[in-house]
């Protein structure tokens, strides 16, 4: 298959992943991923990188986004230029597409664990668990430190079982450049 380019930009394959036309210049500052990787979407945003799922309508033009797929047939339409800067992902299991984005993007840079909303991507605040008595389990406020609360939907988060594996999860594909500090997570 051939991979279309826009001026200024060259596809290239790497590590399984093809690029193309993403133009070398671009730093990522938000990923859009199509409907045919909403679970990477949901990792990344969980992993602090501002993701927003597309399911149809406009892509977002400011910030510059970066669209990830799986789709060959989005990108063998002959006028791409609807199309941002698009990454074409070969494999079907996340945690292939989550070191596939980190050797050609190098998003072990940008993570920043559990700061942003798993469900719509907003903003965790962190409050005390004393603030949320009543409306979460005792265990949870007697057991944690911090509760996150989502800016935009309200949706809680504490640190909980599934906390762990997730983050033995991302260890074993960032091994070492996963960031510190990152154990201090909530869950839902």
């Amino acid at each position: 298959m051939s991979i279309p380019t826009l001026p200024g930009s060259k596809p290239f394959r790497q590590n399984g992943a093809i690029l193309a036309f993403l133009p070398f210049f671009h730093k990522p500052s938000i990923w859009v991923c199509d409907e045919t990787v909403v679970r990477l979407g949901r990792e990344l945003r969980a992993l602090g990188c501002e993701t927003s799922i597309f399911s149809g309508g406009r892509l977002p033009k400011e910030p510059p986004p970066i669209l990830l797929t799986r789709s060959h047939r989005l990108l063998a339409d002959r006028d791409l230029s609807f199309l941002p800067p698009t990454i074409l992902l070969k494999s079907d299991r996340v945690g292939d597409q989550l070191r596939d984005l980190d050797r050609i993007a190098k998003i072990n840079r940008i993570l920043r664990p559990w700061t942003l909303c798993i469900r719509c991507g907003g903003p965790l605040n962190r409050h005390s668990p004393e603030k949320f008595r009543g409306a979460v389990p005792d265990y949870v406020v007697a057991s944690t430190r911090w509760i996150g609360r989502c800016e935009r939907c309200g949706h809680l988060f504490w640190r909980a079982t599934q906390t762990s594996k997730q983050e033995a999860f991302w260890r074993e594909i960032f091994g070492s450049r996963f960031p510190i500090g990152a154990a201090d997570a909530p869950s839902s």
